[in-house]
């Protein structure tokens, strides 16, 4: 692993400090701005702090990222959610980005994305509230759906106000 690295374009130097697991403890860029990162592998948690922020990223039991909580005026949180079934592809389910204790933060919301069995995205669903209806499947709450087909090298996309828009693939991007 290197210590640091050299940028030719200004004279600067980023340094890295790691742990023994080969995991950064301190990020320096150019000596103008440290990051920290420490680890707590019981709580499963990753800590980092650059100029006075700090974000604490929570993982699940298979390291999975499941919440992100961020420093500032008022805290800003995002979690996240999974379900595998390997016959119809997995489902992940995220909250979206709120601020913990400001007005509304009950009714943050929730994205729920469906792929399949190649891990594409089929299917992306948007919830109102602040649990995400159960079972998965269930449309409790939902508050729109964004639909993706797919035929060979064609998708077929229908957006929540039911606008359909066709893309192809060609081997260099999309026409």
């Amino acid at each position: 692993m290197r210590s640091s690295v050299a940028d030719a374009d200004n004279g600067g130097a980023t340094s890295y400090v790691y742990d023994g697991y080969g995991r950064p403890l301190t990020v320096t860029e150019a000596g103008l701005r440290t990051t920290t990162f420490s680890y707590n592998d019981t709580a499963r948690t990753v800590t980092n702090a650059v100029d006075g922020l700090t974000t604490v990223e929570t993982y699940d039991q298979l390291w999975r990222l499941w919440q992100t909580r961020g420093s500032g005026p008022t805290e800003r949180l995002a979690q996240r959610g999974f379900k595998n079934n390997l016959a119809a592809g997995r489902m992940e389910a995220a909250t979206n980005p709120y601020y913990a204790g400001a007005p509304g933060a009950a009714t943050a919301g929730w994205t729920r994305t469906k792929v399949d069995a190649v891990d594409r995205v089929v299917e992306v669903a948007y919830f109102s509230g602040a649990a995400l209806a159960n079972p998965w499947t269930a449309t409790a709450n939902r508050t729109g759906v964004t639909t993706i087909g797919y035929n060979g090298n064609q998708a077929t996309v229908t957006d929540p106000a039911g606008v359909v828009r066709r893309e192809t693939r060609r081997r260099l991007g999309i026409s």
